[in-house]
């Protein structure tokens, strides 16, 4: 009984054991199976990763193919050319484009045999060559998208072809109403062949009766015209001789009005040269004060003074000895007398001249002494009377300027330089002549006080600018005469300025004066003539 239960005890244990060990090899086998499979299921998804990545390229290069045929065609959008040229797959896309261009200029040039008999055209070729259908400047990096889309090409070409095939149509047009034409004048011209065949039959008759009635007309004529020729010839002589006779006379009476207008113009020249046009000027004021180079005088803002206002100095008795007492030789820059012909030219000399520098009062202003030849014995003294020929107590008078200014004798004409100067000092400028297109800027009018003449350009021996410094002396007299006749009393300006104080070169030379008229002829054509006052 008791080796029955030590039998039985044994036989779980056994039972367990092998359960335990089955169970053992049973778990090792499935884990090793299950490690097993992990490593393959990650090399599985490695490589589907692999060929995931290899899809995208092939995906994204191909993409890059399909914008790069968008944009060589010229379908693509600013945003589609971006994405190829930012994608990174511009060096395939460029490959693709090579062997696209390769293969469809080798195409184009396999049809050229078959394009110069199908294409219409003078020379039946392609509107352009083949190369420039596919002309991309793609030498490195992509920048910029093809100079001509492929689609602008072909429609440039195909725009070409029409309108070749528009004119061929119109040239065979013309050509067949040409035929026509050409047909139908054929037709009437052998229809005149026959006319003219029959006629030539008949023609002798005809000119010999013809003949006959010409041979009588003209016969008849002769006799006419034989009479009527006598008679038209007396009278087309008489009239000749008569005409000529006229034609004298008009010559010398044009001839006598000339030289009687010259001889009046000089006449007219020397005596306004001889008469002093201020002889009864008076005084608007004098010097009340002195110190060194400043004076004062008696003339303020009551009286429209300004500063830049001139005056020429005169001596105190000079309103009763008359300013003929200062008249003196003019000098020239050689020291000579000035001479006019066999006469010595004369001014009225001044004192001495002054420029208004401030306004102090009603009847008070001080001023700065601008010139004083003879400062020792001629010096600027209180009591001393001032004069302004153009300016008046409470109102200037009114001046017009024509002819050359130059009053720094530098060869240059300052005539817009005088007009800014007289203004400053309260003298109103009209009108001045502008010596290039011969016309007055401003206008010349009945409220003139004067018109002051500059210099008029000098005429030389053999001089090549004659005929135009003639031409500009015919537009001052010209405009000259168009202020006399406005009542305007002409000045010269070499009498007007130094009685006016204002300072002005005495001693300009006739080539200084040709030198400032220099410009103005060489751009003013000849004959042009003006119209003073305009």
């Amino acid at each position: 009984m008791a080796k029955q239960q030590s039998g039985e005890s044994k036989a779980p244990l056994v039972v367990a054991l092998a359960f335990f060990v089955l169970t053992t090899l049973t778990l090792g086998v499935l884990t090793y199976m299950a490690y097993s499979d992990v490593a393959v299921q990650k090399a599985a998804a490695k490589q589907a990763e692999s060929d995931k990545q290899a899809a995208v390229s092939k995906a994204t290069e191909e993409q890059a193919k399909v914008l790069m045929y968008k944009t060589l065609v010229g379908t693509n959008t600013q945003e589609e050319f971006d994405n190829l040229k930012n994608g990174g797959k511009a060096d395939a896309a460029k490959q693709e484009f090579e062997a696209f261009k390769s293969a469809l200029v080798n195409r184009l040039k396999g049809v050229e045999t078959k394009a110069a008999k199908d294409f219409v055209g003078t020379n039946k070729q392609f509107a352009i060559a083949p190369e420039a259908v596919v002309a991309w400047n793609w030498t490195g990096s992509l920048e910029n998208p093809p100079q001509t889309p492929m689609i602008d090409a072909v429609a440039n070409g195909y725009a070409r072809q029409m309108l070749a095939a528009v004119r061929l149509e119109t040239e065979t047009t013309a050509l067949n109403q040409a035929k026509t034409t050409y047909l139908d004048a054929l037709k009437r011209a052998q229809e005149a062949e026959a006319g003219f065949k029959k006629l030539s039959a008949d023609f002798p008759a005809q000119v010999a009766e013809v003949q006959k009635k010409a041979d009588e007309l003209i016969q008849a004529t002769r006799q006419t015209f034989a009479g009527d020729t006598s008679k038209y010839t007396a009278d087309m002589k008489t009239k000749a001789e008569a005409l000529e006779m006229a034609g004298i006379k008009l010559r010398e009476a044009q001839a006598k009005n000339d030289g009687l207008t010259q001889r009046v113009d000089r006449v007219e020249q020397k005596a306004s040269d001889t008469q002093d046009p201020f002889a009864h000027d008076a005084p608007h004021g004098k010097i009340v004060g002195k110190r060194s180079n400043i004076v004062d005088i008696d003339l303020g803002s009551a009286d429209n003074v300004r500063p830049g206002l001139t005056f020429s100095v005169q001596p105190h008795d000079a309103p009763t000895a008359g300013l003929m007492s200062r008249v003196r030789p003019r000098v020239g820059a050689d020291g000579r007398p000035v001479m006019d012909g066999n006469r010595q030219v004369m001014d009225v000399q001044p004192k001495g001249t002054i420029e208004v520098i401030a306004v102090l009062g009603a009847h008070l202003s001080q001023a700065r002494i601008t010139s004083n030849p003879d400062p020792i014995r001629d010096a600027l003294l209180v009591g001393d009377v001032l004069y302004n020929p153009a300016w008046k107590k409470g109102a200037a008078d009114r001046v017009a300027l024509f002819g050359v200014f130059d009053v720094d004798s530098d060869g240059t004409d300052d005539v817009k330089r005088v007009v800014a100067d007289l203004t400053k000092m309260g003298i109103t400028v009209d009108a001045y002549f502008d010596l290039e297109t011969k016309k007055w800027v401003g206008q010349v009018t009945e409220q003139t006080t004067y018109a002051v003449e500059g210099y008029f350009p000098v005429l030389v021996g053999g001089d090549p600018l004659a005929a135009a410094k003639s031409d500009i002396t015919q537009a001052l007299i010209d405009a000259r005469n168009n202020a006399k006749e406005k009542g305007v009393q002409v000045v010269k300006a070499r009498t007007f300025f130094p009685r006016a104080g204002y300072k002005i070169r005495m001693d300009v030379s006739n080539d200084t004066i040709n030198r400032a008229y220099n410009r103005y002829l060489q751009t003013l054509p000849v004959g042009g003539g003006t119209t003073p006052g305009n």
